[in-house]
């Protein structure tokens, strides 16, 4: 075997490699979600679309890649970081609409109850 699967987990963010031509179901495989701003949400949102779209992921064996030290992300200092966390906060709700209409209000499922505790959203 060259891959294992993994088990999606809220917050994941894990490195990737694919190719944006990748055929799955109805459609290829998702974009970020545009409207998110600065520091965090945008790879952590994309896991979750796939997650809910029934995409799989699996760790290459004998493969690895590494996170090179980088100055600190736009968005990722003090006050900007909680500013960009505020908005990005109320963009999860038009993320969320955007799944509904996507995938249907089946797929509210133990996933969708984390993203509303996350962004302390009511629906």
């Amino acid at each position: 075997e060259v891959s294992y699967p993994i088990q999606y987990d809220f917050f994941f963010e894990p490195y990737v490699l694919g190719s944006r031509s990748i055929q799955h179901n109805n459609g290829i495989i998702p974009t970020y979600f545009e409207m998110y701003r600065g520091f965090g949400f945008d790879k952590f949102s994309w896991y979750s679309e796939l997650e809910i779209a029934g995409f799989k992921l699996e760790v290459l064996r004998d493969f690895f890649m590494f996170h090179a030290k980088h100055e600190v992300s736009y968005g990722n200092k003090g006050s900007d970081r909680d500013k960009h966390f505020k908005t990005n906060r109320a963009c999860s709700r038009i993320f969320l609409e955007e799944i509904v209409k996507k995938y249907g209000p089946q797929n509210r499922t133990l996933l969708w109850k984390e993203w509303l505790s996350f962004c302390r959203l009511k629906w």
